[in-house]
């Protein structure tokens, strides 16, 4: 069954895919894998039956899980290669590698028809089981007299092969019994929620989170590029310019790492939206739920927008110090990004609101704003954070 599947998952293009139309044609071609893999786990239930009446029911089970983390594991290989030719950025990662790129629309574009297979994954695993368990069902109704408890530690009155091997393998084949009986029992109290075959489920649902992670670190390749980092940039600690002339108040804008994100969020509508237009079917998580295209983009872009938003938060929590100057370019540029988090229908984290309530307060009014944050709903832990960050000395 291995090389089975290292001859059904061969895709070299993976590993030197350039334009949008490779990655299209690859995810076709896992789409596939996964058809041929499903069949290649069908007709080894039904050999086994064939040759064995399904006394080693159990055995090809387990094989057949066997197979489907190595398949799982195949596939994972190919997304690593795929990240690698891509210059993905690892949404995980802490920094972000020297030679690590954002997307371009097209390769956004021909990410989303990764989503094909995510959506296919659970449905040829629950036709599987499907498949598997009325084949469990009429084994059942043939074997299980065969079968019976009390006959297996005695010489079968019936010499048949059935009736040998069973006797034959008197453990494993009270094993088999137990299995069998919990399966028509089930099926009889219409109790089908668990899986089957657990562990090989969980290895198929853990490739559909794979696939999943590479289509969402795609989608926030370009927020991730412009914001990681940015909490230890030198804007924070930044202090006015000294001159004998009497200069303008500071007044500060987003900057342009802020709003090259903010653009790249805002245009995520039309790349999901354009993706809608095509008929790529498309899922967001392994739900059951069969959801419109339309749904399910707004389910993206919440995912993204707030996996953004957890980003520039863990960037804002690790700036070191914050000047006057650098604080008010802190609350203009969380502004910004949460009018951006606006546009997109969603509200930003509270802890970030919390932040941007903080940086926000003149450093004379601080005190007096501390005292009076629990009641408003703000952190005090923030509060208190906020305020050694900007060196001052709260009594809150």
């Amino acid at each position: 069954m291995r090389r089975e599947f290292e001859s059904i998952v061969n895709i070299p293009e993976a590993r030197s895919v350039v334009t949008s139309d490779d990655l299209t044609s690859i995810s076709h071609d896992l789409l596939a894998t996964l058809h041929k893999a499903m069949g290649v786990f069908g007709q080894a239930v039904d050999r086994c039956i064939d040759i064995t009446a399904g006394v080693e029911l159990l055995t090809c089970m387990h094989a057949i899980e066997s197979g489907m983390e190595h398949y799982a594991d195949l596939i994972s290989v190919i997304m690593r290669d795929l990240r690698q030719a891509a210059g993905l950025i690892d949404s995980s990662a802490v920094m972000v590698k020297s030679n690590a790129n954002s997307a371009g629309e097209e390769f956004i574009r021909g990410s989303l028809s990764l989503l094909d297979i995510i959506n296919a994954i659970p449905s040829a695993l629950l036709d599987f089981e499907s498949s598997l368990r009325v084949k469990i069902l009429a084994l059942h109704s043939t074997l299980r007299s065969a079968l019976n408890t009390t006959e297996l530690t005695s010489t079968p009155t019936v010499r048949t092969l059935i009736a040998l091997s069973v006797a034959a393998h008197a453990p494993r084949s009270r094993k088999l019994a137990i299995f069998l009986d919990k399966v028509a029992d089930a099926a009889e109290k219409h109790s089908l929620d668990s899986s089957i075959i657990p562990v090989g489920a969980e290895h198929m649902n853990g490739l559909a989170r794979t696939l999943e992670k590479f289509v969402h670190d795609t989608l926030l390749g370009r927020v991730s590029l412009e914001l990681k980092g940015i909490g230890a940039s030198d804007v924070w600690s930044a202090k006015p310019t000294e001159s004998a002339y009497k200069l303008p108040t500071f007044s500060a804008y987003p900057q342009e790492r802020m709003t090259n994100a903010g653009e790249y969020l805002l245009s995520l509508p039309q790349h999901l939206d354009g993706a809608n237009d095509d008929d790529i079917p498309r899922t967001v998580s392994l739900s059951d739920d069969v959801r419109s295209g339309q749904d399910t983009s707004e389910d993206w872009i919440a995912k993204i927008a707030e996996a953004s938003a957890e980003l520039l938060l863990k960037e804002v929590q690790s700036i070191g110090s914050l000047t006057e100057q650098g604080a008010a370019q802190l609350a203009v540029d969380l502004e910004y990004f949460s009018n951006i988090v606006a546009a997109l229908s969603l509200d930003p984290p509270s802890a970030l609101s919390a932040w941007y309530r903080c940086v926000s307060v003149p450093r004379e009014e601080y005190d007096a704003f501390a005292r009076s944050a629990n009641a408003e709903g703000i952190d005090a832990r923030i509060v208190r954070a906020v305020a050694a960050t900007r060196g001052i000395a709260s009594s809150k």
